[in-house]
C-alpha cells in the first residue's frame, strides 16, 4: 500500500524492520512499531525453548495450534516497558475456516508492553489501513498518517476503543498470556480467541462445523431484529447472526471485504453496513454499495425450537 515503505534495520536480539510512513500532514507524531517477521512452524512438535516469534500452524500440535509465541526479551523494542513491535505473519498464512483462527487482512499484529502486561491488537488502522504505533507517555495507540487514536491503557477494559476519529471502529484484540521464567518472559498470542467490541462471547464451532446458539443464552435471537455477533473459537473470522422475521434467521461472515472492519446490521435499511467506509451488503451478503467489491460469506442457518444452528461452509 502506498502509505508504507520499509527500511531495514538491525537490533540486538531479533532482526527488526522499521515501518516508514509517508507524512500525511494530519497524523500523530508517532512512528509505526518496528516489524519482526514471524516464522511458521508446521511441525507436530513445539520446540523446547521459544525465542523468535513463531506461529504454530499444524492442528496436530494440539493446544498450541493457532498461537504465536515469542520471547519478549529477544526483542529489545518490546522488552522495555512501553515498548511495542509489529509481528508480520508469513504470506502463506491466510484466513480460512479450515485454518480455524483469526488472521488480520494485512497479516500484521501490534504487540505492546505496559508494566507487567502485554497485549496484542490489529496493526492496521481501521480508517485507511496505516500501520499503527504506540505512544507510551499517553498510553495510546496512534495512527501516524491521520489523527486516529485508540485506548492503549492495559488497566482499562476498553483497550483498542476509539478515542479520536477519523477511525470510527475499535481494534481487534487477541488473548495474550505472559509467562515469566528463568529465560525471560514468553508471550502466547492465541489467534483462536479474538475479542471484539460490542459483541458477544460465542460458543466454539464443533467438530461438524456447526455453531449452536441456544435461545436461553442469546434471547435476542427470539425477537425480530435481534442480533448476535462475535468470534467463535474455531472460526477464522467473526460472524453476525440476525433474525429477519418469525421464521428466518441469517448469518454472514461479519468482516467487511474492503478493509476488514466489522459490519453491523441495520434494522431500518435491512442490510449489513460497514461503519468505517460506508460499504453496504444485502441480507444474503451481496454488495449493494462500495467501496467493497466482494460479497460477505453467507452461512446456512437452521432455526430449532430452542436454538439457532449456523453451519460453517
Amino acid at each position: 500500500m502506498d502509505r508504507r515503505r520499509f527500511l531495514k534495520t538491525t537490533a540486538a536480539g531479533g532482526a527488526l524492520i522499521s515501518i516508514g510512513v509517508t507524512p500525511q500532514g494530519c497524523g500523530n507524531p508517532v512512528g509505526p512499531a518496528p516489524l519482526a517477521q514471524v516464522t511458521t512452524n508446521t511441525s507436530t512438535q513445539a520446540p523446547l525453548a521459544i525465542k523468535e516469534a513463531t506461529l504454530f500452524d499444524n492442528p496436530l500440535i494440539g493446544a498450541d495450534y493457532g498461537t504465536v509465541q515469542l520471547l519478549a526479551d529477544f526483542y529489545p523494542q518490546l522488552a522495555a516497558d512501553g515498548g511495542a513491535i509489529t509481528l508480520g505473519l508469513g504470506k502463506e498464512i491466510t484466513a480460512t475456516n479450515d485454518r480455524g483462527y483469526s488472521v488480520p487482512l494485512d497479516n500484521m499484529i501490534l504487540v505492546i508492553h505496559q508494566g507487567t502486561t502485554y497485549f496484542a491488537v490489529q496493526s492496521a488502522c481501521p480508517h485507511a489501513g496505516c500501520p499503527l504505533g504506540y505512544e507510551s507517555s499517553k498510553k495510546q495507540i496512534e495512527c501516524p498518517c491521520h489523527a486516529s487514536r485508540f485506548d492503549g491503557d492495559a488497566s482499562s477494559s476498553n483497550v483498542g476503543n476509539v478515542l479520536h476519529p477519523p477511525a470510527n471502529q475499535g481494534l481487534l484484540r487477541w488473548k495474550t498470556t505472559a509467562t515469566t521464567g528463568g529465560g525471560g518472559t514468553t508471550l502466547l498470542i492465541d489467534l483462536k480467541e479474538t475479542l471484539l467490541f460490542n459483541c458477544d462471547n460465542l460458543p466454539a464451532v464443533d467438530a461438524t462445523k456447526k455453531l449452536t446458539l441456544p435461545f436461553a443464552d442469546f434471547p435476542q435471537l427470539t425477537m425480530v431484529g435481534g442480533v448476535v455477533c462475535g468470534q467463535p473459537t474455531g472460526l477464522s473470522n467473526p460472524v453476525i447472526v440476525t433474525r429477519l422475521d418469525a421464521s428466518t434467521v441469517i448469518a454472514v461472515d461479519s468482516r467487511c471485504t474492503h478493509l476488514g472492519c466489522t459490519v453491523e446490521w441495520s434494522t431500518m435499511n435491512q442490510d449489513f453496513e460497514c461503519p468505517c467506509h460506508g460499504s453496504t451488503f444485502g441480507s444474503d451478503g451481496h454488495v449493494k454499495v462500495g467501496p467493497a467489491t466482494t460479497p460477505l460469506t453467507s452461512y446456512p442457518v437452521t432455526v430449532n425450537p430452542d436454538s439457532v444452528v449456523v453451519t460453517i461452509t
